[in-house]
């Protein structure tokens, strides 16, 4: 699921329940999800219990009179060790998926120092790619509308590697990895 990324971030965080951890995921993909499917809270429960199943976290179910029960989740050793290897697993799949990308960075201080500069390099070299091609296209001039299309990528590229000079500016930022796990990731990237 898409989604388990950002379930497991904010969850490395502190314990959440299950609405907190809707209302968390929404306010995050306001900034990461271009596909523009809505999200519902049934869409993080079976991560939860797969996530539970697998031992990367526990559920603490919370009694409420005259309510219903509040189930509080919470990462256990395991998952975070997961949770370092799956964030720090940067391929070329995270690199050109723009959704994957942005993903990635709102889990930026659990990155860490070698897998910031390929994740942010690899994505660099992705859109320069991409503007080095729409430069060498014809200019057609008989299809404003494709014009536009060029016009709006070229925007939208030329954007989004002023952000990535921005994280490039921060990737010595310190990483809440601890130094062992850091040590272990970078070994295998």
């Amino acid at each position: 699921m898409k989604y388990d990324l950002t379930i497991l971030c904010n969850l490395m965080k502190r314990p959440m329940y299950g609405y907190e951890l809707k209302k968390v995921i929404e306010r995050t993909l306001v900034t990461c999800d271009t596909t523009g499917t809505g999200f519902s809270s049934s869409m993080i429960y079976p991560s939860l219990a797969q996530f539970e199943q697998q031992g990367y976290i526990k559920k603490e179910v919370q009694l409420q009179a005259g309510k219903p029960n509040r189930n509080t989740y919470e990462m256990t050793e395991a998952g975070r060790q997961f949770f370092y290897d799956f964030v720090n697993d940067i391929t070329s799949k995270t690199v050109h998926d723009r959704e994957l990308f942005y993903y990635r960075l709102t889990c930026f201080e659990y990155l860490t120092e070698r897998s910031r500069k390929k994740l942010l390099s690899g994505r660099r070299k992705y859109l320069e790619e991409g503007l080095f091609y729409l430069q060498g296209e014809e200019e057609d001039g008989k299809d404003p509308c494709r014009e536009d299309l060029r016009e709006f990528t070229r925007a939208l590229a030329e954007l989004e590697l002023r952000h990535i000079a921005f994280f490039e500016d921060h990737i010595a930022a310190p990483c809440v990895v601890p130094i062992e796990a850091r040590n272990r990731i970078d070994a295998v990237s």
